[in-house]
């Protein structure tokens, strides 16, 4: 079938990484590209549709890279994202895969790895279009499972990323520009809270009442003489 073409989307996310990296297949007269479940993944700044025949990739490829990158990815995480994520605190890369495989196990261990799966059953959620040939029921169930972990992940540490950015430029390393950016800004921050200051400042507060002190009271006395 023909394509339609689009700019492809540049990502660093684990699902898109997981994909690229498996070798392209053409699809088969047999396949209908068109029923492909896409559906980019949250980090996506710009997903490319590119209905393409040759954009396909082996199901149990796709499965291993995501079980690979995922273990090198959590290998580098700190105890709680772990935990988070159901896993044992290990930076043991072959740990990590074996906990995986064991959560998928139970997700999609009753699933049938002999009847083989319509190409809609398994869902793309990279951030380029691709296909998924070759999988049994039960592959596909493996590949979504992993990579719903995958996109979970890449948004948090997306998240981090976008804290760590503000904290970076005004304390992280750099050239001459960028500590000068970091400066600007610093000021530009410092001017905000002195213009904020002066402005409650003009508003001023309720003024505390205050004590007027009038002249002294004189008291007069007078002497009665009853024997006047």
């Amino acid at each position: 079938m023909g394509s339609n073409t689009s700019t492809p989307s540049v990502s660093t996310d684990i699902t898109s990484i997981s994909y690229n990296i498996c070798p392209k297949l053409t699809a088969n007269s047999t396949l209908d590209t068109a029923t492909v479940q896409f559906r980019p993944n949250p980090t996506c700044k710009a997903s490319a549709a590119t209905y393409d025949s040759s954009a396909g990739v082996d199901s149990k490829c796709l499965v291993m890279n995501l079980q690979n990158r995922l273990a090198d990815a959590f290998a580098e995480e700190d105890v709680m994202t772990q935990q988070g994520f159901g896993l044992q605190p290990t930076t043991n890369t072959t740990d990590i895969k074996q906990q995986l495989l064991q959560q998928i196990e139970r997700k999609c261990g009753t699933q049938s790895d002999v009847v083989t799966a319509s190409i809609r059953d398994t869902i793309v959620s990279s951030c380029d279009w691709h296909f998924v040939q070759n999988a049994t029921v039960k592959s596909a169930c493996e590949s979504d499972a992993l990579q719903e972990i995958a996109n979970q992940l890449s948004v948090k540490r997306a998240a981090e990323k976008k804290r760590s950015t503000i904290v970076w430029l005004l304390i992280g390393e750099g050239t001459l520009t960028d500590i000068m950016v970091r400066i600007l800004i610093l000021l530009i921050m410092l001017a905000i809270l002195y213009y904020l200051y002066a402005f409650v400042c003009k508003l001023g507060f309720p003024p505390e009442p205050k004590l007027k002190l009038g002249k002294p009271m004189q008291v007069v006395y007078t002497i009665q003489n009853d024997n006047i």
